[in-house]
């Protein structure tokens, strides 16, 4: 497709603002939309030897004042006692996603591209990332959204035209290396989009109980400046972080496993401790696992219908708790535009607790379900 007719498109898309169905019935097509899952989903590899110096830091994109007034200054505990947010000189950039239409099953349509920074530090085995992460989101208009679509549409081509499959580390950057021309090109694209005038909300998860709890927690930031914490959908008022609790054995025995409880209509405790699934009917674990899907499901759910805290934990407890301990069967994710290989979920499968959707634990490459039908519904959205 040429560029004018790729910008026309994504133009024309923009009116739409309606989120593809990730259920869809699968598209019997064989031809395969334009833009490619790695295109608006692109996990960047963790590199070894001497290229651990060519991730991105935070420069340019997100600046020590914002960041202070997100999280606090250095060291400052979160709410509740909380650990705090990693320094920001040691954050890297592992991922990028690209949204066009940020909100659309409330009828809204923003347009943004999202960060995930990770500290990391050097092993044996080459950098590996901290069990925290930091999310920043950038607005775009519908020039930019156009073009940034564009500009990673060519940069893959510049290299070839091959088709990179299922989401993964990007292929093209495992191939080339980090000082290869698709990831310096990659590398001035995020410095042009992610620029701290764009910056409208900064999120934050960090580990604590010896590494048996998540927390998150985070911040919007008005047009004039002003800093507002983020609403947490059907938690409490106030409620300012969202935390997870394994259990110090690690076996999903937390008590309570979700703090503060969610008074929405899907829940994930009953899931969340297998204890307490375990002493549960038959028909209260089923209506606990199609809750879990429903989560799950982009065109469901979102930040404004369920807590972070639950959406990062649905894969680990239906992986970990509904699959493994009570045999239930998850259904195979479908799209209207895409073949069902490029769906395949070639990461995830972790016998650790792994909250992390797109990014990573250790040197673990985290790509959750929801994230893989999330980037369908974008292929869906911009191919309409």
């Amino acid at each position: 497709m040429r560029r004018m007719g790729l910008g026309l498109c994504l133009a024309l898309a923009l009116t739409a603002c309606a989120a593809d169905e990730p259920e869809a019935q699968q598209a019997a097509a064989t031809e395969r939309p334009a833009v490619q899952m790695n295109d608006v989903s692109i996990l960047w590899p963790l590199p070894t030897g001497e290229e651990g110096d060519l991730l991105l830091g935070p420069d340019g994109m997100l600046t020590a004042e914002a960041y202070e007034a997100a999280f606090g200054a250095p060291g400052s505990h979160q709410a509740g006692g909380t650990p705090a947010a990693p320094a920001l000189e040691a954050l890297r950039l592992v991922a990028m996603r690209i949204d066009p239409c940020a909100g659309a099953i409330h009828d809204r349509c923003q347009a943004e591209v999202r960060l995930v920074f990770q500290p990391v530090r050097e092993s044996d085995a080459g950098l590996q990332a901290d069990d925290s992460a930091v999310h920043a989101f950038y607005a775009l208009d519908a020039d930019a959204l156009a073009a940034t679509v564009e500009r990673m549409v060519e940069l893959r081509r510049a290299g070839g035209d091959e088709h990179l499959g299922p989401l993964a580390p990007h292929p093209r950057m495992v191939a080339e290396g980090l000082s290869g021309n698709f990831a310096t090109g990659l590398a001035e694209l995020v410095r042009e989009v992610a620029t701290p005038d764009r910056l409208h909300k900064v999120t934050l998860m960090t580990n604590s109980a010896f590494g048996k709890a998540w927390n998150f927690s985070g911040v919007d930031f008005g047009v004039d400046g002003e800093v507002t914490r983020v609403t947490m959908a059907h938690l409490p008022a106030g409620t300012e972080v969202a935390s997870f609790f394994v259990g110090f054995q690690g076996d999903f025995g937390g008590e309570p496993p979700f703090s503060p409880a969610t008074v929405g209509p899907d829940d994930l405790q009953l899931l969340g401790n297998e204890h307490v699934a375990g002493r549960a009917t038959d028909d209260e674990r089923e209506e606990a696992f199609a809750a879990l899907l429903r989560i799950e499901d982009p065109s469901q759910h979102d930040p404004e219908t369920t807590d972070c805290a639950s959406c990062h934990a649905a894969q680990p407890i239906r992986q970990l708790v509904a699959e493994a301990q009570f045999g239930f069967v998850t259904p195979s994710l479908t799209s209207s535009v895409l073949p069902a290989d490029d769906l395949a979920q070639l990461h995830g499968e972790d016998a650790t607790v792994n909250l992390h959707m797109f990014s990573y634990k250790g040197r673990t490459a985290s790509i959750h379900r929801r994230t893989v039908a999330e980037t369908a519904a974008v292929i869906g959205w911009l191919s309409r």
